[in-house]
């Protein structure tokens, strides 16, 4: 599975959504959102720090790609409040593997 849809399935999981279809897009370039009236969520791949690297291989050790996420809704506190649950579904991370 691609990173930017296991990050959904992490969204949908954690609550922040219960639709991803009609409230999340994704892609690596400007998406032109949905029309509705709830908070829509875009999730765009970005190019992550570099990985870790052990001596003497020639492969990464662990790959760190990363996402901007951005939520649009008909109003600031709809929106700053979708924001906040989909951060704190997915700050705070260790020992799981989001993308594997």
């Amino acid at each position: 599975m691609a990173f930017l849809d296991d990050l959904g399935v992490r969204l949908v999981a954690e609550g922040v959504t219960s639709n991803p279809a009609a409230t999340i897009t994704k892609g690596s370039k400007a998406v032109i959102p949905p029309v509705g009236s709830g908070a829509i969520i875009s999730l765009r791949e970005t190019g992550g720090t570099g990985p870790t690297r052990i001596q003497n291989k020639k492969s990464a050790n662990t790959k760190r790609p990363s996402a901007q996420i951005v939520v649009r809704a008909d109003s600031y506190p709809v929106a700053r409040n979708k924001a906040s649950q989909a951060y704190d579904a997915l700050d705070g991370v260790f020992n799981t593997t989001i993308n594997g």
